[in-house]
């Protein structure tokens, strides 16, 4: 998620998170807002809510993203929700972290179904990726990826090619 060089992130680099990165990018993408309990909600599942239906509403849609892609679902979110859709986008910075919540039980299920992945709600994700991550999550029709290698060109033309816009999305 997009961080502004030269800010003092000392937080961010929690011994007891695992290993630290910091990746930049040339690409002009949004600075998101986040909600104050999204670092502990990182370090309990690895992902935060981005996005979330008005009055805290269980959503009825739900869109999971990381990277440059976060931006692309909160783009259709916010289309999404202008049609009267309830959504959720849950920015997923440590996949990782977030399957082994779940799959080992670090959290009850309860708490991370309340706080992230409400039961019952279709799931989405989208990533410039393989959508083999993605798979315990959402199911492969339900994907919105780059399922080979070595695609090139301008990254905004690549993303269109694969339809991962907002329109690709919300369509």
């Amino acid at each position: 998620h997009p961080v502004t060089p030269g800010k003092p992130h000392s937080a961010l680099i929690d011994p007891d998170c695992g290993p630290t990165c910091f990746a930049f990018t040339r690409q002009a993408l949004p600075v998101l807002g986040k909600p104050a309990d999204w670092r502990d909600s990182v370090r309990k599942w690895g992902a935060w809510v981005a996005f979330d239906t008005p009055g805290g509403k269980t959503p009825e849609i739900l869109i999971l993203a990381s990277g440059s892609e976060v931006a692309v679902a909160f783009g259709a979110a916010q289309k999404l929700s202008a049609e009267g859709k309830l959504v959720r986008v849950v920015a997923v910075p440590s996949l990782q972290r977030l399957q082994r919540a779940i799959a080992l039980g670090e959290t009850t299920a309860g708490q991370v179904a309340a706080h992230l992945l409400p039961e019952g709600v279709h799931r989405y994700a989208i990533e410039a990726g393989n959508f083999m991550s993605w798979g315990g999550l959402v199911g492969r029709d339900d994907f919105l990826g780059i399922n080979g290698f070595g695609e090139c060109g301008p990254g905004d033309q690549v993303a269109e090619h694969f339809s991962m816009t907002v329109d690709g999305l919300v369509n």
